[in-house]
């Protein structure tokens, strides 16, 4: 992790047909989440897959933000 990523972690999100956004895994590196989303995407379903930036005190904001449900 480079100095100036400090702090920075990332989460994996999966929409689905629904338009339901779900937490699929989070506390990652970005070239984890990017790694995630580009499988899953590469499978085919009908889900979209995103990542989202956060850290420690921004976490909450984030899944408020996109209607993230966790399960």
């Amino acid at each position: 992790m480079n100095k100036g990523e400090f702090g920075k972690l990332w989460m994996v999100t999966r929409t689905d047909a629904a338009g339901n956004t779900f937490l699929m895994k989070d506390g990652i590196t970005k070239e984890l989440a990017e790694a995630m989303a580009e499988l899953y995407t590469g499978r085919g379903h009908k889900q979209y897959y995103n990542i989202h930036e956060y850290t420690a005190k921004t976490r909450e904001e984030v899944l408020k933000k996109h209607n993230i449900i966790i399960v």
